[in-house]
């Protein structure tokens, strides 16, 4: 991969650091990673510039060590030590998005600097656009039920048969999809790691819900 300095004045980036993007239904990753030419033992630092991505959005935000569920004012991320440096380990932001089948546009700028120079710096951004698909219907949750929650080993699931539903983390990832045969069914959780988990409805006819949250315990 070539990197380049486009639109930057300090950091090398892998991409164009200010990218306009469109979602895809569902979640989606966006990154833009970058490293100092300097090639010493760094420490990425970053603020908060701009956020106006749609409050009903469901989103969060890692960095090079960190993720954030709700975005912070500022950040630290793990240290990158000479010798990574001279091999271009990069720091990055990894933006993890859904729209939830709501309209709009918001962006997310943020300035990245080296911890000991605040000066040498650069602002990156993600412009988000939502097209929202017509085929893609809000469903309200009505006769669907999901307990206990929170929960520890396991959930009950009660909804129409041949439904779907899908779990994802907190850090976008699907970590369960299960068809409803019956109208109900039983979900192992033993083994999912603690926190809050996004969950939503698909019926057969392709109409999706909104989703909601599990917490895991």
């Amino acid at each position: 991969m070539t990197f380049i300095s486009a639109k930057s004045s300090n950091l090398n980036f892998a991409d164009d650091p200010h990218q306009t993007l469109t979602l895809e239904d569902g979640y989606n990753e966006f990154s833009i990673a970058f490293f100092s030419p300097l090639q010493k033992e760094v420490t990425y630092k970053w603020k908060l510039v701009e956020n106006t991505l749609q409050e009903e959005w469901d989103y969060s935000l890692c960095d090079f060590g960190n993720c954030y569920f709700s975005i912070p004012d500022s950040g630290k991320m793990v240290s990158i030590t000479k010798e990574q440096a001279e091999f271009e380990h990069k720091g990055y932001f990894k933006l993890t998005i859904n729209g939830m089948n709501i309209g709009g546009t918001g962006t997310l700028k943020l300035y990245v600097y080296d911890g000991d120079d605040i000066e040498f710096g650069d602002t990156l951004s993600f412009t988000v656009v939502n097209n929202v698909t017509a085929n893609l219907t809000d469903l309200a949750l009505e006769g669907v039920s999901l307990y206990p929650n929170p929960a520890e080993s396991q959930v009950q699931i009660k909804t129409k048969a041949g439904d779907h539903i899908t779990f994802i983390s907190s850090l976008g990832l699907e970590v369960e999809h299960i068809e409803i045969h019956n109208g109900s069914a039983v979900l192992n959780i033993s083994e999912w790691e603690s926190g809050i988990y996004f969950y939503y409805i698909e019926t057969k006819e392709g109409l999706k819900s909104k989703a909601s949250v599990l917490i895991v315990q």
